[in-house]
């Protein structure tokens, strides 16, 4: 693994917990994938503490994304 930090924001095709995002960032910014992880669920885990609130999605929110407020947010052609 490279030290230098990539220029690219990319996900890697090692070193993936989940779908590897953490990993990305990690590289993207020369820290840790671990460092990554460890904020993610701090910051999950202070939510109010920094005043954030996770709602369901406003009218506007819905209709710039193309959905239905209610959902399903993908198209049933959608496969994970």
């Amino acid at each position: 693994m490279s030290t230098m930090p990539s220029r690219r924001l990319t996900r890697p095709r090692d070193d993936r917990w989940i779908a590897g995002v953490c990993a990305g960032l990690g590289r993207r910014f020369g820290i840790s994938p671990g460092v990554v992880r460890l904020l993610f669920v701090l910051s999950c885990l202070h939510l109010d503490a920094l005043d954030i609130r996770l709602t369901t999605l406003t009218k506007v929110q819905a209709e710039h994304l193309g959905v239905d407020v209610a959902g399903p947010y993908k198209p049933d052609h959608y496969r994970y």
